[in-house]
């Protein structure tokens, strides 16, 4: 029994042995920790050289294995560490070279299967053992079947490794799957259970609301299936009641049983204008007053400097898009058609119409004018603007959709909204020519950025072209749903010139833009923008409401009131103008010539600055009306607006963006006050023609459709242009406003235009004797880019000591013989100096320093 048991005790561990395995062990850890910090094989620092954690001797042991296995060289110390630990425990030497060849075999797996994807960092990882097994497993099966045998042998390796059973662990995957599907299920039960108990509550509290305002007397919306009372007939603009029939409201329950009952919102129109159903229109008012009685602002303004009394209206003005108060909702609007305004009568007789087209247009002046004075006009002056009948008329269309398919389409857009979990109420519609907006309230808890990222969506589900989102509408708890119209009216701009907000006098340079989303006349006023940018894709409206912008100021001021100056890169947009009484200067369609009209803007707002700064004033307003106060300065006159515009400003700052880009940047600046604004237009909204030092002095920005989100945050800041439907379809930014207005831009025909500049051209201009010469002004430039620096200063000096000679300027100036020559040279042609006179100084023709300060004021050269 003793030697049995003797037999059976574990052989106790010798001092050598516990030695040799600790060794052994160390030498692994430290082999391990070298490999770790030695550097990749990739590297350009050899691995014999250097290691991080090792030292030399590490660095030397290491760097064949790096080589050769890569950061898998793990493996070796990981051997060690396995002998020594089965030394030191006595384990058999089965059991350890079993274990061993398990860590061979596994690092074979993985070095082949991380050595496919070829690179730098597969190399540093495996080495060149692995590279060679992955190649070889390459050629044998092919590129997909190397990763499939890979994967599936490694799958295979861990599965007798741990002894794993494929199929229990399958079984218990689907379980574990199948649990998790009835959470979220059961999860999804218990929230639409509380969102319908939620939906209860809400609808009963807004029916018993609609009860109490029905039985109180109020007029409202109609509660479904109830009938309407005999009213009159409610106003278009004012919100109205649409009835629903019994059967209907009880169709739309079965089909919505889950979802609130559908209540009709209210529909917001405007009224038509008067000539637009000339047959339909009440009857004409009473005959004009004689011609001393009429105001003429109704269509211009007056060209007398005392305005005449003005006639109140009965009809109030149309809210401007533009106002510090956006609309004026509350008001109910008056009932009735607008009559047609009467045609003004001018002090000065208008040629017939037919025998407009058979003049010639007057020929205009090349004179250049005179900076030292700025520009006024005459008071003796007499202009009437282009009569009314030689723009084309609006289409007789209704206005939009009909309420049952407005309604229609409100329903269907609630719909598409709950299919996707947001709820909410329509609480206006609000159609126009182009667009109609629904005004979407949401439910409590719907985040207004699920219902901006679902406009594809509503597109789809609507069948609409594009649709843009407003989230939310500013001044309201509502989120705003522009759909196209399925038949788009054109906006004429007889329309918008004709009515009443263009020609009220809180627009002292009114633009005509087009019609907004409600339908509302959309006007500007230029002086309060002060500069406007202009920018969109090609094809989108830009040169259309270029016109139409012209096309206002010519029929609101005359040429003494107003100054244009056209540049037109692109030759053909605004070559049509040529000949109009209003312009300063010919059309510009060379680029160079393009600054020197910037900077005779440039000098004639110096000059204006000072004038204002003489008489004590702050802006051209008061200007004039110190002028109209002070009937006995005969000397001062009134001072005209003058309005610059860049039909493409890509092309000029392609050619010459050195010279135009300061006198553009200080026009915007500055030029406001003293009545110089500016209108720039480019085809290609990118950071490069649109730079940060144009962009940050134009508040006023105009975007028409563009093709990414990126151009559109170029021009406005933020998206929303390239949901836009083209053809005059625009965004415009006011200055001082955060979020856009959206509006569809009038149109004017070419045939209009060319009606429009043939009546123009039948007066002449009043500013002809300082009318911009390009010639001119391009050879007084070209003779200044030729005089030396050093001239005037050479000039005085010569004055100074009455001396002329080129080796006096050689000693003073401290320069050249031959540059001397030029600048004497020089100061012979300005008239300073005399001839030459052999070996005699020249004769100073000019005594005293003062004279040559007029001369280089007057800007004198040679």
């Amino acid at each position: 029994m003793a030697n049995r048991k003797a037999s059976q005790a574990k052989p106790e561990r010798t001092f050598r042995e516990i030695l040799a395995s600790s060794l052994l062990a160390l030498f692994a850890l430290w082999l391990f920790l070298s490999i770790i910090g030695a550097p990749p094989s990739s590297s350009f620092i050899p691995a014999s050289s250097f290691n991080r954690f090792g030292g030399p001797a590490g660095a030397i042991f290491t760097a064949p294995l790096v080589s050769a296995f890569g950061y898998f060289a793990v493996f070796v110390p990981v051997l060690l560490m396995i002998f020594a630990v089965g030394r030191s425990f006595h384990l058999p030497l089965r059991k350890v070279l079993v274990l061993a060849g398990q860590v061979v075999a596994g690092h074979a797996i993985l070095a082949g299967l991380l050595g496919l994807p070829s690179g730098v960092l597969s190399t540093d990882i495996v080495g060149d053992y692995g590279l060679l097994l992955s190649a070889t497993m390459r050629s044998v099966f092919g590129g997909l079947g190397a990763y499939a045998f890979s994967i599936t042998l490694f799958v295979a390796f861990v599965a007798v490794i741990t002894r794993l059973d494929i199929r229990s662990t399958l079984s218990s995957a689907g379980k574990g799957i199948s649990g998790a599907r009835s959470w979220i299920s059961a999860r999804k039960s218990r929230k639409q259970t509380r969102d319908e108990s939620s939906r209860e509550e809400i609808f009963a509290k807004y029916s018993g609301r609609v009860k109490e305002e029905h039985t109180g007397g109020i007029t409202g919306s109609l509660i479904p299936g109830e009938f309407a009372s005999a009213e009159p007939p409610i106003e278009r603009r004012a919100p109205e009641t649409i009835e629903v029939a019994p059967e209907k409201a009880h169709a739309n329950d079965n089909s919505n049983s889950n979802y609130m009952e559908f209540i009709p919102p209210p529909i917001r129109r405007n009224p038509k204008p008067a000539f637009a159903d000339e047959k339909s229109a009440p009857p004409p008012p009473p005959p004009p007053a004689p011609a001393e009685t009429i105001d003429p602002k109704k269509f211009a303004r007056d060209t007398d400097p005392k305005p005449g009394p003005e006639k109140k209206r009965d009809i109030p003005p149309l809210a401007s898009p533009f106002h510090d108060e956006e609309f004026e909702r509350e008001h109910k609007p008056v009932i009735g058609h607008e009559p047609p305004l009467p045609e003004p009568v001018f002090e000065d007789k208008s040629p017939d119409i037919k025998s407009i087209y058979e003049k010639k247009p007057v020929e205009k002046a090349t004179v250049s004018p005179s900076h030292s004075e700025p520009m006024h006009h005459s008071a003796t002056y007499k202009y009437s603007p282009p009569p009314l009948d030689i723009l084309v008329e609006p289409e007789h269309e209704p206005n939009g959709l009909s309420d049952d398919a407005l309604h229609r389409r409100s329903q269907r857009l609630l719909e598409t909204l709950r299919s996707f979990n947001v709820d909410g109420e329509i609480r206006e519609i609000c159609p126009g020519p182009v667009i109609t907006r629904f005004e979407l309230e949401p439910a409590v808890g719907v985040k207004v950025s699920r219902i901006a990222n679902l406009a594809d969506d509503i597109a789809l589900a609507l069948k609409a072209q594009d649709i843009r989102i407003v989230a939310p509408i500013p001044g309201k708890g509502a989120v705003g749903i522009e759909v196209p119209n399925d038949n788009m009216q054109i906006v004429r701009i007889k329309s918008e010139i004709a009515g009443d907000d263009f020609h009220s006098k809180k627009h002292a340079l009114p633009l005509a833009l087009g019609k907004r989303v409600d339908g509302s006349p959309a006007v500007a006023d230029l002086t309060k923008m002060p500069h406007l940018l202009i920018a969109g894709s090609t094809g989108s409206g830009k040169s259309v409401c270029i016109n139409s912008i012209i096309t206002s100021l010519v029929y609101s001021l005359s040429p003494r009131d107003l100054r244009l100056v056209l540049i037109d890169p692109k030759r053909l947009e605004l070559s049509v103008y040529k000949g109009i009484p209003h312009l300063a200067a010919p059309i510009v369609v060379e680029p160079k010539h393009a600054s020197i009209a910037l900077n005779w803007a440039t000098e004639e707002m110096d000059a204006r600055y000072k004038l204002l700064s003489e008489v004590g004033v702050r802006s051209i307003a008061d200007y004039n009306a110190f002028i109209d106060a002070h009937p006995e300065r005969e000397e001062l006159e009134k001072l005209p607006f003058i309005v610059v515009i860049v039909d493409e400003l890509a092309d000029l700052m392609l050619t010459v963006a050195g010279e135009i880009e300061e006198p553009i940047a200080r026009l915007a600046q500055m030029a406001r006050a003293v009545g110089i604004h500016l209108i720039i237009a480019t085809q290609r909204p990118s950071v490069d023609v649109i730079t940060g030092l144009i962009k940050s002095n134009f508040p006023s920005r105009i975007a028409f459709k563009v093709r990414s989100k990126i151009d559109s945050r170029t021009i406005l800041d933020m998206g929303g242009a390239e949901r836009l439907l083209g053809r005059g379809d625009m965004l415009y930014l006011p200055s001082g406003y955060a979020d856009p207005i959206r509006i569809h831009g009038c149109l004017i025909t070419t045939e209009e235009t060319e009606r429009v500049v043939k009546y123009l051209r039948t007066f002449p201009n009043p500013f002809s004797d300082d009318m911009l010469d390009m010639e001119e002004q391009e050879n007084v430039i070209s003779a200044q880019a030729d005089q030396d620096e050093l001239f005037w200063e050479a000039a005085k000096i010569v004055v100074m000591y009455q001396q002329g000679s080129t080796s006096f300027l050689q000693r003073k100036l401290r320069i050249g013989y031959t540059r001397a020559g030029c600048i004497i040279d020089q100061l012979e042609m300005a008239g300073i100096v005399g001839p030459f006179q052999g070996s005699k100084a020249r004769e100073v023709l000019v005594k005293d320093l003062d004279a040559i300060d007029e001369m280089k004021d007057a800007g004198v050269s040679v």
